[in-house]
């Protein structure tokens, strides 16, 4: 007999083989790695939000859904973060050009 949070997080597995659901989920992980893998970016991060971003957990697929879940509760803090001058002048030291574009494009995009 199968479990119901077993049976949830196998039909959010299915659900994220979709091919936009796997584009957004690929998106919102490089932005969580980005901010979270350096110290600088995680710093400003978390002058601007009470909550941590989280990252995805590889045994339970359904963590990919609390993470873009708490990506839409700190939504303001991840574009105050990439648009303020101390995230411009610490990447512009940096080289991480293009993943800070790729990063700020993403957050900053409509259809966050």
């Amino acid at each position: 007999m199968l479990c119901t949070p077993h049976c949830l997080d196998l039909l959010l597995e299915d659900v994220g083989e979709l091919q936009w659901a796997a584009e957004v989920v690929v998106e919102a992980k490089a932005v969580v790695k980005f901010i979270t893998n350096h110290h600088r970016s995680q710093a400003l991060f978390r002058e601007k939000s009470a909550l941590d971003l989280l990252k995805p957990g590889d045994t339970c697929f359904a963590t990919n859904f609390i993470m873009l879940d708490r990506m839409l509760e700190v939504r303001e803090a991840l574009q105050e973060l990439v648009v303020g001058r101390e995230w411009r002048e610490w990447n512009g030291k940096s080289n991480h050009l293009d993943d800070r574009d790729e990063v700020r494009d993403c957050v900053l995009r409509s259809g966050f």
